[in-house]
């Protein structure tokens, strides 16, 4: 067994270490590929332990070349004055796409900048509660993964309060920390290195070592 720690995007660090459990591909689980194979993203509709002793709808993990980056972590949102985003779902549809451009800036290192990733968007639904509909998007590049929430229109006026994905890491890994005290700075510091263990601070940014299991 591995131990795992988990940390909430929002920068709060999760006081919890649990073990890991032998991971493999269900029924009602999607994945996406990098353009190159080597990165690869799952995105699991089950529920599963979210934040606070809450349930999340779903989860996602990231591999590369087969080798576990970010074990199973849950998708959590939460609303002021609205139910939480914790009810049980089932995948609507499945829709994939695949970009290959490039587009020249202004400012940077590089004039020409290649948008090249594979994009997998689970549309999903509440089986139970206020039924609402929403949408994972999950882009795989060669270098990283990126997701994002697509909450529709059709919700109406709602406040986000907060967003409580998490990310799950294998053992106490190396990692280097920036600390700007918070999320309001020039984004500017020295990153020292650390074990993540040791973060127990807002506001952090962070490279994470991987390691081979």
């Amino acid at each position: 067994m591995n131990t795992i720690l988990c940390f909430v995007r929002n920068g709060l660090v999760v006081s919890i270490i649990v073990t890991a459990m032998v991971q493999s591909v269900l029924p009602n689980a999607e994945v996406v590929a990098s353009p190159d194979g080597n990165v690869r993203a799952t995105v699991t509709v089950q529920p599963c332990a979210g934040v606070n002793n809450t349930i999340a709808p779903a989860s996602f993990s990231v591999q590369f070349r087969d080798q576990d980056v970010i074990a199973n972590s849950p998708f959590s949102l939460e609303f002021r004055g609205g139910a939480p985003l914790t009810n049980p779902c089932a995948i609507l549809s499945i829709s994939r796409q695949t970009i290959n451009e490039t587009w020249q800036r202004y400012y940077g290192k590089r004039k020409l900048v290649k948008n090249h990733y594979n994009e997998l968007a689970v549309h999903l639904h509440e089986t139970v509660g206020p039924g609402r509909r929403f949408t994972l998007v999950v882009r795989a590049y060669d270098d990283g993964v990126a997701f994002r929430y697509v909450l529709p229109e059709s919700w109406g006026r709602f406040e986000l309060a907060a967003e409580n994905t998490v990310f799950c890491f294998h053992g106490d890994a190396t990692a280097w920390a920036a600390d700007f005290g918070g999320f309001k700075s020039p984004q500017e510091a020295e990153f020292r290195q650390i074990r993540l263990s040791q973060l127990n601070k807002q506001g952090l940014r962070l490279s994470v070592a991987g390691k081979a299991r």
